[in-house]
């Protein structure tokens, strides 16, 4: 005789759960998901909500961890609901960061689907057109770079793959020429943007790059191009993890001339 995995109670011969308790824990998952997704939105209270989770989840056969991946689950996706414009307003911004800290969620529970990292992308880039400096990247420990005594970090990027436009040519097609530009791959490391340089370190090059120095910035896939001032200077290429928020991140912080 078989029993029900969830309520103990018999289930029938050579099964072990029963179609009720199966959907009892669905539908008990997903009014947990959605409480949780109202609290991180602002609009359930967080005083009572942990209580209700946790009532929840006891009559739907979870265990007390499902609460917090509740938490998490629904934080995510009130911060979908928020950027579905590409747009974070500073209200929305302050509910996500309530419910964060209230229960103590990690970057790391936040970040199974990038959510978190698109939430300071995008709240980053809001600042930045707010004429405003950006504080919301946290590192823990010490970084391989010497800032200037008045400079901070606004976003780090790590495997970083760094390039140099090594030559250029050109082919006659027709009566058009066709120019090349040929990259060569480098160093992989860690890229960091601040207020003032932009500041690469790998196991083989280390250096910096003065944001008033940047004469020119070109959109690449996966990444951003920088032609130095003065024209002597190397075009450096560095492909992120997104290279789209890197050169809307730097077209912001670089010289007007520059914002190609």
């Amino acid at each position: 005789m078989g029993r029900c995995i969830y309520c103990r109670k018999f289930a029938g011969i050579f099964r072990n759960e029963h179609p009720r308790c199966v959907a009892l824990r669905k539908q008990g998952w997903e009014e947990m998901v959605r409480l949780a997704k109202c609290g991180a939105a602002g609009v359930e209270d967080l005083d009572t909500l942990e209580a209700r989770l946790i009532g929840t989840a006891e009559r739907s056969f979870l265990d007390r961890s499902a609460v917090r991946l509740a938490m998490a689950l629904g934080w995510e996706q009130a911060a979908h609901q928020f950027l579905a414009d590409e747009k974070l307003e500073p209200e929305e911004e302050i509910a996500l960061e309530t419910f964060r800290r209230r229960f103590g969620l990690s970057q790391e529970e936040l970040s199974r689907h990038g959510t978190f990292w698109r939430v300071v992308k995008v709240g980053t880039l809001r600042d930045l057109v707010e004429g405003k400096v950006p504080r919301r990247f946290q590192v823990e420990g010490p970084l391989p770079f010497v800032f200037d005594p008045d400079e901070s970090l606004i976003f780090l990027f790590s495997n970083t793959q760094y390039l140099e436009q090594r030559s250029t040519s050109f082919q006659l097609k027709g009566d058009r020429i066709v120019w090349t530009q040929e990259r060569t791959p480098v160093d992989t490391g860690i890229l960091a943007v601040a207020t003032k340089h932009v500041y690469f370190t790998g196991s083989k090059k280390g250096f910096r790059i003065a944001l008033a120095k940047i004469a020119a910035l070109r959109s690449v896939d996966s990444g951003v191009e920088i032609l130095q001032s003065p024209a002597s200077a190397k075009t450096r290429v560095f492909l992120t993890d997104d290279g789209e928020f890197t050169y809307r991140l730097l077209r912001h912080l670089a010289p007007p001339t520059a914002r190609t």
